[in-house]
């Protein structure tokens, strides 16, 4: 069996559909995660205890 439909077999067992329902390029996906990251570090409590940044002054 070819291993490109192998990997399809695999995919429908796993999934129960023959395709992603979002297909997404790298680039997006690496956006995507980086307004992720940006939004829960913006939301972030700092720890007690933690260096408290200084921000100019």
């Amino acid at each position: 069996m070819p291993l490109h439909q192998f990997i399809e077999q695999l995919y429908l067992e796993r999934f129960g559909r023959d395709r992603p329902e979002h297909v997404v390029s790298l680039e997006e996906h690496a956006r995507l995660a980086a307004q992720k990251r940006a939004a829960r570090n913006a939301t972030k409590v700092p720890r007690a205890g933690a260096p408290v940044e200084d921000v100019g002054g």
